[in-house]
């Protein structure tokens, strides 16, 4: 005999950590749907280690995580100026560096890992 799982109680129980955790309750939910975990508990850790944040675009991803690593300190500042963090982010998404959801509040951003 298999297990029923009983969807609004799943659902409840996602809501309930995610806002216990200050985490918006539909965008756990939908991490969860996309990466097929059924178990809440297992959905929060993962959520945890993957979520970088949310943007209003990739370009603002790609500046804020370049600025936190300081990876382009190792270019010349002059040269700076020319850095397409567009075309990077388009890159890191492609390449499988990131996944996104698109959200009420911009583009989610979360770490392949």
């Amino acid at each position: 005999m298999s297990a029923v799982v009983n969807e609004p109680i799943v659902n409840v129980t996602f809501s309930v950590l995610a806002i216990d955790n200050d985490i918006d309750p539909d965008l756990l939910t939908t991490y969860a749907d996309n990466v097929g975990i059924d178990d809440p508990d297992e959905a929060l850790d993962r959520f945890q280690d993957d979520y970088a944040g949310t943007w209003d675009d990739l370009e603002a991803w790609a500046m804020d995580i370049l600025e936190q690593t300081g990876e382009l300190e190792e270019m010349p500042e002059r040269l700076r100026y020319y850095f397409n963090y567009q075309a990077y982010a388009h890159d890191c998404q492609l390449g499988g560096d990131i996944w996104t959801l698109n959200t009420h509040e911009g583009i989610a951003v979360f770490w392949n890992r």
